[in-house]
């Protein structure tokens, strides 16, 4: 038996570091909202006991050190179920950007597997066995529009009546998620209004939103690369409603009220960048 799974990236409606825990991660607040944009995954189950990934990009790595690959293995070992499965990954979403590539292809994994072997796991334990592998993993498996919360794998749902297309651009950097935290460690810095945040996405109120929504890594990366800066400023020229960074970045997502003006503006942007696309909230 085979799946064929999109693997749905996430951008991060605001993003708040509330400060650094005993356990050396840190506290988070944040609205996390699934988008379309995806990479695409076919997993196919054998009784060979071997798991085999290909993929599309050669940057991906030795296929054991991935994260796909690691949820198949977890998949296998907390279920103690005697198979394998053969993965073919299609990606789309560009690694280490901010929009939770990894974790989205881990999540696929762990929702296809389960749903192939005839659900031995409820949503809810394949959230604490994702959470192993990351963070961001119990959102991508849930999906969805979520106020996400602990190291973000306390998960709230939101009612998000707004209706947005999103332009992503990826800027030609990297941006290392420790640094980033450290360099938050160091700094003081303003923070989101959540609890507004929300209100206004319920409301479908992108101005309201716009005036209390922000994301506190903006804070220190952007004066290291000003090239975020620069994407957001080139959104905003093309009438975008909201424009902001994704997670400890370097991505830049734009909201639009249409897919054709969030195309456009994806397609006619001319400066350096090294990843991106075009989805919607979902």
């Amino acid at each position: 038996m085979k799946m064929k799974i999109n693997a749905n990236a996430k951008i991060n409606l605001t993003l708040d570091v509330c400060g650094k825990r005993d356990d050396g991660y840190h506290d988070v607040s944040m609205v996390m909202q699934e988008i379309s944009f995806c990479d695409e995954l076919e997993v196919n189950i054998n009784d060979t006991g071997k798991i085999t990934l290909n993929c599309n990009e050669e940057t991906l790595g030795k296929p054991e050190n991935t994260l796909t690959f690691r949820a198949s293995k977890l998949f296998f070992d907390a279920s103690q179920i005697k198979g394998g499965c053969d993965i073919t990954l299609t990606q789309n979403i560009p690694m280490c950007a901010g929009l939770g590539a990894g974790s989205a292809d881990a999540a696929a994994v762990l929702n296809s597997l389960n749903t192939l072997y005839g659900n031995p796991f409820t949503q809810t334990k394949l959230c604490e066995l994702g959470k192993t592998l990351g963070a961001d993993v119990p959102f991508c498996i849930v999906g969805g529009c979520m106020l996400a919360e602990g190291i973000g794998e306390i998960l709230t749902p939101i009612e998000n009546n707004m209706k947005k297309w999103v332009a992503l651009i990826k800027p030609d950097i990297d941006i290392s998620t420790v640094e980033a935290y450290q360099m938050m460690d160091s700094k003081d810095y303003p923070h989101p209004d959540n609890k507004a945040a929300i209100e206004a996405l319920k409301n479908d109120d992108i101005e309201a939103f716009s005036k209390v929504a922000l994301n506190c890594f903006d804070f220190v990366t952007s004066k290291i690369h000003p090239e975020i800066e620069a994407i957001k400023k080139y959104f905003y020229e093309k009438g975008c409603s909201f424009s902001m960074m994704s997670g400890s970045g370097p991505t830049v997502f734009a909201l639009f009220d249409s897919f054709d003006d969030a195309k456009k503006a994806f397609d006619e942007y001319s400066g350096s960048f090294s990843g991106g696309g075009v989805g919607k909230f979902i």
